[in-house]
């Protein structure tokens, strides 16, 4: 019978990590399937918008040897809660002695066996490691579903870096080409005596500039594209070409830039809505109790809140176990050394033992007193986690509004400025302007036109953290 109920605690221990592991994968696959699919997918009232980034998160969290650490620490603590349940159930031990003795008076074998069966009546400081446990595995889920959204985070943040530095060599392309133009045309205007040796000396240095960014750019590309590959773990880029080929997304790596074009910008008033919506409590979006709230749905903060229910648990078990302890026991005996020894007996034996500490010299204590500071120190993490997220997430959501404005900006700016090249065209075809005013508009107009695509880049990764600060970055 004490065997049986110690394997169904087993039994339901392995039930419950089963269901929960079932839960937390169904979830997962659900919420991937819809980023795969381009759509939307619900969060406790937020609506996740998507760049079509699911192939390379899918891939990321396949590979990351981070998650793999995690889900061993899970199971870790899983054994562990499964020792903890194993304590409170029945424990069967067999002492077996074969002896010999050589005394002064006489030579003689003894035997000495006792099957000992044990079940504990009273001891609090189990129930106590068992609830510990609990909190522990808890806190290593949360950890897992963590390290998820980090890993979503940090694929996300080389993709766009990936998509602005590809921007930006665009750009400079552009510039090279507008200045190599602007070049025949000097030396064209030279050559009739209409223009200034100085002026086509101040072009090529221009050209030359040029040349050196375009450089820079393409290393700054090559780099993050080494760092994209390391986060997807990957080897090579063939490697991740033949997977987005499988996915029919091969466009996402070749070309970042174009991609980005046909991304639109999100309704950022839907967005405040829904924000609102989740904390109906508080109406003003720009406090900071607003994200106070907001975060504790992290699951940082969470596996945090977890562990320090564990410690708390833990600091009641330390308590419990120097006070008194009762058990059950039963035991079978059967020792025989022909009468030279005084226990000689067969047969059995039972009844309760009572263990009461009496003295330990302040060791209870300092092992309360030292539990009890972990309880602080993991209280004192929580809230230095959760300050560093609440800033993280209004800074996002800052960055989110400022950019939607300034956007709107550039947008104006970028037909000013075409219409100021045309100008300038014109200009310089009546002699009001010279190439160099014609140059410095072609730049200007190239560079709102680098400028609208990177800062789109930079409102989505706004997006993306302020997910992350909330901790619903599926």
């Amino acid at each position: 019978m004490l065997m049986k109920t110690r394997h169904n605690s087993s039994l339901k221990v392995a039930g419950l990590l089963n269901q929960l592991s079932a839960a937390v994968a169904l979830t997962f696959l659900v919420s991937t399937t819809a980023i795969g699919q381009g759509s939307t997918a619900h969060q406790g009232g937020l609506q996740t918008m998507d760049m079509g980034l699911s192939p390379l998160f899918n891939l990321a969290l396949q590979n990351s040897p981070a998650i793999l650490q995690r889900q061993a620490d899970q199971q870790q603590a899983y054994y562990g809660l499964q020792q903890a349940e194993s304590e409170l159930g029945a424990q069967v031990m067999l002492n077996s002695e074969l002896s010999y003795s050589v005394m002064s008076e006489k030579r003689f074998a003894r035997t000495a066996n006792q099957l000992v069966a044990t079940y504990s009546l009273y001891q609090p400081h189990q129930q106590d490691n068992r609830e510990a446990a609990k909190y522990q595995f808890l806190a290593q889920q949360k950890g897992i579903v963590e390290q998820q959204q980090q890993v979503v985070m940090q694929v996300a943040s080389l993709y766009i870096d990936y998509w602005q530095q590809q921007e930006n060599l665009r750009y400079l392309q552009k510039e090279k080409s507008s200045i190599n133009n602007i070049i025949k045309q000097l030396q064209q205007r030279f050559q009739v005596g209409l223009q200034d040796l100085n002026d086509i000396a101040e072009i090529r240095s221009r050209l030359d500039f040029n040349e050196a960014e375009l450089l820079k750019a393409q290393a700054d590309l090559q780099r993050t594209r080494a760092a994209l590959l390391a986060q997807l773990g990957l080897q090579s880029l063939r490697e991740l070409k033949i997977y987005l080929a499988q996915h029919k997304r091969s466009e996402l790596l070749t070309h970042a830039a174009d991609q980005g074009d046909k991304i639109a910008l999100f309704d950022v008033d839907k967005l405040k809505a829904e924000l609102l919506a989740l904390n109906s409590a508080q109406s003003d979006i720009n406090s900071d109790q607003f994200w106070w709230q907001l975060v504790q749905s992290h699951p940082a903060l969470q596996g945090l809140t977890a562990k320090t229910n564990a410690s708390y648990q833990q600091e009641k078990a330390i308590e419990n176990l120097y006070g008194p302890q009762v058990e059950a026991f039963g035991a079978l005996v059967y020792n025989d050394s022909d009468k030279n020894f005084y226990d000689d007996m067969r047969g059995a034996r039972a009844g309760i033992r009572l263990n009461v500490p009496l003295y330990l010299s302040g060791k209870s204590e300092s092992s309360i007193a030292k539990q009890r500071q972990q309880s602080l120190s993991i209280k004192a993490q929580k809230r230095q986690v959760a300050l560093r997220l609440q800033s993280q997430a209004y800074n996002a959501w800052i960055g989110i509004q400022s950019g939607k404005s300034r956007y709107q900006a550039l947008q104006q700016a970028l037909v000013s400025s075409q219409q100021a090249l045309q100008a300038s065209e014109q200009a310089l075809k009546t002699g009001r302007r010279n190439v160099l005013d014609l140059l410095d508009a072609q730049r200007h107009l190239h560079r709102i036109q680098r400028d609208l695509p990177q800062l789109k880049a930079q409102i989505w990764l706004n997006y993306y953290q302020l997910l992350w600060s909330l901790g619903r970055l599926a």
